[in-house]
């Protein structure tokens, strides 16, 4: 079942961030369902998925209930379509066709020619919104950024290229960071 549309032209990677909001990157920008994901509107993740669904008497109570209850009635698309993040807008990701999650972190291609950001993802305890601090992690060389991972054994970022900027076979190159996650 469709819970909603990530909203872009290709989806090129999906993740869940330390917010557990649902992430989508790809072409044009990397979206989420609402500008600033979280809190309690009623197109916020995960209650978009039952926005508007005329739950049964007596209907369910808690958030576990609620999504049987609509996943069993095959209730599908109420989270409508995700929209461009706020924070990734601001970082100036583009083409994110690489974005992973670890721990309170998020890191993110910002598109051709770019490299790598790095994204602290907290949520305000009061409305419950996604909050950002913002750095790049990655720049200079890197004319297109294939794939990224951590090596937590390694400490490290591991930021896989493409040099030839072209996609070519066996061009790869893997570029290993130390893994800074101190703000």
């Amino acid at each position: 079942m469709s819970v909603g549309s990530n909203g872009l032209q290709a989806d090129l990677t999906t993740a869940f961030g330390p917010d557990n909001q649902p992430y989508f990157g790809g072409q044009r920008t990397v979206n989420t369902f609402n500008f600033t994901p979280g809190g309690s509107s009623a197109t916020a993740w995960p209650q978009c998925i039952f926005n508007g669904f005329g739950f049964p008497a007596p209907a369910p109570t808690t958030l576990m209930g609620k999504l049987q209850a609509v996943f069993n009635a095959n209730s599908g698309n109420h989270c409508g379509t995700a929209v461009p993040n706020s924070g990734f807008a601001v970082a100036g990701i583009s083409q994110g066709q690489t974005l992973i999650s670890h721990g309170s972190y998020m890191y993110a291609s910002i598109g051709a020619g770019g490299g790598v950001a790095q994204f602290k993802v907290t949520v305000d305890p009061a409305l419950g919104l996604s909050h950002y601090i913002i750095r790049t992690y990655l720049s200079g060389s890197v004319p297109l950024t294939t794939g990224l991972g951590v090596a937590d054994d390694l400490g490290s970022l591991m930021v896989f290229t493409d040099p030839s900027a072209a996609g070519l076979q066996g061009q790869e190159v893997v570029v290993k960071l130390p893994l800074c996650e101190d703000f």
